[in-house]
């Protein structure tokens, strides 16, 4: 599949002002593969996959508090092999750390169980949605997984999925992080199931660069592969 080409997020077309200058709060979650192979130094960067996944979070951030819409985004964060780490709570985009280390093989480094993390991001979504929203904003959520290999949980890991898929204010983003050498079919296996679990085709991508990955996240969270509020999208 094509890498993705973006603008610069300055260009996100103007939102209408109303009492405090936003009227639709989108969270992205990054539910970021912390299995032992992500400590493997085979893509196209030639770094330890989890530190290009480091430098990816660290590009998405930056890209977000540099934006006039800083004040539409939140995140959190979470790493998970065959259990689940929240690494970051939901954070106003302006608030991010963008210089921290976002290896998610961090304390991690066990087997592949996706559904770990999901579990953590439908509690997330939960708080978040409870949160107080004096403005009385639209709120949406945005989970984009990320994963190398095989999902050695799948039949949990679909039905964790099509559970959360029953809100309609979550939509689901998710990323193949291609490994050099593999196996093609064995490849090919992942990126279906991988594409499978995201709210729609599109909302998809296999990538093997740090520059890919970054962004996929940016035009996930941003609105720009899902049908989500124009108000988000990157002109």
């Amino acid at each position: 599949m094509k890498d993705l080409s973006l603008l610069d997020l300055s260009e996100y077309q103007q939102i209408e002002p109303e009492s405090h200058g936003v009227s639709l709060k989108q969270l992205g979650i990054l539910v970021l593969d912390g299995s032992g192979s992500m400590i493997d130094e085979v893509n196209l960067d030639k770094i330890p996959k989890g530190k290009a996944v480091s430098q990816a979070v660290r590009g998405l951030f930056n890209r977000f508090k540099d934006s006039r819409k800083v004040d539409s985004f939140c995140f959190s964060v979470i790493y998970y092999d065959d259990k689940a780490n929240i690494v970051m709570d939901i954070t106003d985009a302006k608030d991010v750390d963008s210089e921290k280390d976002y290896n998610p093989t961090i304390g991690m480094g066990g087997l592949t169980h996706i559904y770990r993390g999901l579990e953590k991001a439908e509690e997330i979504a939960e708080k978040f949605f409870k949160m107080p929203n004096p403005y009385e904003e639209a709120r949406e959520v945005i989970i984009v997984i990320l994963s190398d290999g095989l999902d050695m949980k799948e039949e949990k890991t679909k039905q964790l999925i099509a559970q959360i898929k029953k809100d309609k204010r979550i939509k689901v983003a998710t990323c193949f992080f291609e490994t050099l050498g593999a196996n093609k079919d064995a490849m090919t296996k992942c990126q279906t199931y991988m594409q499978g679990l995201a709210s729609t085709p599109a909302q998809f991508q296999s990538v093997a660069t740090i520059e890919g990955m970054r962004k996929f996240f940016t035009a996930s969270v941003s609105g720009t592969l899902s049908d989500s509020d124009d108000r988000f999208r990157i002109r």
